[in-house]
């Protein structure tokens, strides 16, 4: 599972909960990892929740499926592998939509595992 921790950047300094993140990785099996830092937009949540659902639907439509069953597959399975349980998209933070647009597209391309479908 991928790791996340939240953090800021001010006045040019990395500022982030030091123990949070010491437990976060204390757990974690040795060896390499990528450290990456993502600026958090400052969409709205109704913002992002227009974009996610006309995203999910060009989905849907293209693989015969209905956007309110992708809707509920992507919440039972990518939202809980990434926050632990299943979230609304009324209640989601700014984090929280920026962590999910980081992983829904590779987590439908695995889904519909649309390398079948591309020709070279």
């Amino acid at each position: 599972m991928i790791q996340y921790h939240p953090a800021k950047i001010k006045n040019g300094q990395f500022i982030s909960n030091k123990k949070k993140f010491l437990d976060r990785v204390s757990n974690m099996p040795d060896g390499d990892y990528i450290h990456m830092v993502v600026k958090v937009t400052n969409k709205t949540t109704r913002e992002f929740q227009n974009y996610y659902f006309v995203f999910i639907g060009e989905w849907a439509k293209d693989y015969g499926w209905t956007k309110s069953d992708l809707h509920d597959y992507i919440k039972a399975h990518l939202f809980t592998e990434l926050f632990d349980e299943e979230k609304s998209t009324t209640d989601m933070t700014q984090e929280e939509w920026t962590i999910v647009f980081l992983n829904l597209e590779n987590f439908l391309i695995g889904l519909f595992d649309t390398k079948k479908h591309i020709n070279f």
